[in-house]
């Protein structure tokens, strides 16, 4: 279960934008009664919240002003391994009663790897179908 944290911790950390969802704020207010509160980060100023997942670690969410209205962005300290980004992504995807089909973009599918499970395959068959990935600059 996710745990609420203060967002400065959003704005105290290195944080990495892991996925878009296509899914606004209020959807996660009426489903999970999460509170967004206005933020700001080296990006962009933003409506936000932040959790700990217990064993995984923080995450954030966030809509940045200028993000396409109705998405929302999932946000997770740097350097952490792949396998606990997916399920930070997969929480607040619960959270929000979203299936994996939400999942509008995502980080390349090598940076969700499970260490410990070997490589999981293709984003779009763990996010769902329709995720678009970006591939790492050569």
């Amino acid at each position: 279960m996710l745990k609420p944290l203060p967002v400065d911790q959003i704005e105290e950390r290195s944080m990495e934008s892991v996925a878009v969802l296509k899914a606004p704020l209020a959807r996660f207010s009426q489903k999970a009664g999460w509170a967004f509160h206005p933020g700001g980060d080296d990006f962009d100023d933003f409506d936000g919240a932040a959790f700990d997942l217990a064993g995984v670690g923080s995450v954030g969410l966030v809509s940045y002003k200028g993000q396409p209205v109705g998405t929302s962005s999932v946000l997770v300290p740097q350097n952490l391994p792949g396998d606990k980004k997916r399920k930070l992504i997969e929480a607040i995807l619960a959270a929000g009663a979203l299936d994996r089909t939400a999942v509008e973009w995502t980080i390349p599918t090598d940076q969700l790897r499970s260490r410990r499970f070997g490589a999981l395959g293709r984003v779009a068959k763990v996010l769902g179908t329709g995720a678009k990935t970006r591939r790492a600059a050569s």
